[in-house]
């Protein structure tokens, strides 16, 4: 996969994919984000940092559309939960 984690010892909270740069200023955050699965962070990334549809991301994961969606929500459900937040709101 091109997205991923820049070594821990370096800083626990960048994230890059090809010639993008993710950096995640909030501590609680960045690790909640740690916390999730790899294939569930990488589409939580990309849609909600990089801007990208499910569409451009099941493309670029060669994965089907839905299955993206699918796995997005369960990221956003599950980083909720982590940061303190009901996962129903």
């Amino acid at each position: 996969r091109d997205l991923h984690r820049v070594d821990r010892r370096q800083r626990p909270d960048v994230y890059k994919r090809q010639g993008d740069v993710i950096l995640i200023k909030d501590d609680q955050l960045a690790e909640a984000l740690n916390a999730l699965p790899p294939d569930n962070r990488d589409i939580f990334l990309m849609y909600w940092f990089l801007g990208m549809a499910d569409r451009e991301i099941a493309e670029h994961l060669h994965m089907v559309r839905r299955t993206v969606n699918a796995r997005r929500q369960s990221a956003y459900r599950l980083l909720k939960e982590l940061m303190g937040g009901e996962a129903d709101d």
